[in-house]
């Protein structure tokens, strides 16, 4: 699995969210880890597809309700961002947060269903338009606190990833 199929899984359950009138960690919930996985699996084949279908379809699938969360009334002039532009704010954050591809589609559930996502979809904050150190910042040191020595062990971890992430874009 790639970062775009991380990609492309995100953007689509925004689509849904939206779509549906639903917070998108209820479309994570509902999907489940396991669903997840697939549309990961195949999302080299479904990305060709139109995404009105996909969309569509995931909803059909997953017998997906309609629900009461709306979040978008934007009465001023401001462009509500695209679910692409969604997606790629949590698909770096995923490549950020997980070495083991094979774990992206377990990392991208955690992140959905997390406060983080709620931050993600208020457009008025700083997580939206934050550079993707911020964001994975913001997401070691909100998202996941629990307790002082996880938070730390946590926090350690994301500094030498960053710092990894940081070499390689340097070499490249």
């Amino acid at each position: 699995m790639t970062q775009d199929d991380i990609f492309f899984v995100a953007s689509i359950l925004e689509a849904v969210a939206r779509e549906t009138d639903n917070r998108i960690s209820d479309i994570a919930q509902q999907i489940g880890r396991k669903n997840i996985r697939t549309m990961m699996e195949l999302a080299n084949v479904s990305h060709c597809l139109p995404t009105v279908q996909v969309v569509t379809e995931t909803i059909a699938d997953n017998h997906i309700q309609r629900g009461r969360y709306a979040p978008f009334d934007f009465t001023n002039d401001k462009q509500l961002p695209r679910p692409r532009a969604i997606g790629k704010v949590y698909a770096r954050l995923v490549a950020d947060l997980e070495d083991d591809p094979e774990q992206y589609p377990d990392r991208l559930y955690d992140v959905l269903t997390s406060v983080f996502s709620e931050w993600v979809s208020d457009y008025s904050s700083a997580t939206y338009y934050g550079s993707r150190d911020e964001v994975l910042y913001d997401y070691i040191t909100g998202a996941l606190k629990k307790s002082e020595e996880e938070f730390d062990e946590t926090l350690k971890a994301a500094q030498k990833r960053r710092e990894i992430i940081k070499a390689n874009r340097i070499n490249e």
